[in-house]
């Protein structure tokens, strides 16, 4: 187990769950409103959510079929102090009594038998037990009135994954693209859609060896006093053990 941080708070990450770069991605895609509620579909140890509360949503809830994820993640919110919560229960099912101004998901990017084998984190990656189009209609669920659900995904998924919203009712309104560098193919998207129709708006491609890629790894990986809370040392020993 392992204490990082995102936008100065502590948040404990391990093998299976770790803070990728296109999650870190689609959290400086998505326009989090302060004082909002965000649900996060396929949470895993909850880098979305706390991406979410550092930028003012006042709830934020996580979904994950892995038992061990959530406990990670209901552990980095007692540490943090931010507003953050998580649940177990798969997304084919859930059917919660309340709906969110903004749904986030980074879904699994492989249809089963495909794709780089990772026996850490082979549900995150693989979609052996739910496809993008079930996290499409959960979404659609649990949407407030006005509100978005943002997604990323491989290019090569964009027709397939943009048809799926479509089917579930809802529209994109904003795309944009990353690459590693200028002269790189674009390796993942990211998707704000809407269940109104609207004109798509194709932003800039994100490059990450950029003035703006090297802002937003440092935006989050910052130890810095935050609010009332301070940062602790990176890897701090004593954080982990108290709770493992």
């Amino acid at each position: 187990m392992t204490v990082e941080y995102i936008y100065g708070f502590p948040v404990l990450t391990d093998a299976e769950n770790r803070i990728w770069t296109d999650s870190l991605f689609l959290g400086y895609f998505v326009d989090f409103t302060p004082g909002g509620s965000v649900l996060d579909l396929g949470a895993g140890g909850g880098t979305l959510c706390f991406i979410a509360a550092g930028r003012g949503a006042s709830r934020v809830v996580g979904v994950d079929k892995r038992a061990g994820s959530c406990s990670l993640l209901g552990k980095s919110a007692e540490l943090s102090g931010l507003p953050v919560c998580a649940v177990h229960a798969d997304v084919k099912e859930l059917a919660m009594r309340e709906s969110f101004g903004a749904v986030v998901c980074n879904p699994p990017y492989f249809a089963p038998g495909t794709g780089k084998v990772s026996p850490k984190a082979g549900v995150a990656r693989t979609e052996n037990t739910a496809v993008f189009a079930d996290f499409a209609r959960c979404a659609k669920r649990h949407l407030a009135p006005g509100g978005r659900f943002c997604f990323c995904m491989r290019p090569e998924r964009f027709l397939e994954t943009v048809t799926d919203c479509a089917r579930a009712g809802l529209y994109p309104v904003r795309i944009r693209y990353a690459r590693h560098s200028a002269g790189k193919t674009p390796f993942i998207f990211a998707c704000e859609t809407s269940p109104d129709v609207r004109p798509t708006v194709f932003e800039p491609d994100l490059l990450l060896d950029s003035a703006e890629g090297a802002g937003m790894y440092e935006a989050y990986r910052r130890p810095a006093r935050v609010g009332d809370r301070a940062g602790l040392p990176d890897n701090d020993e004593e954080t982990r053990k108290s709770f493992e």
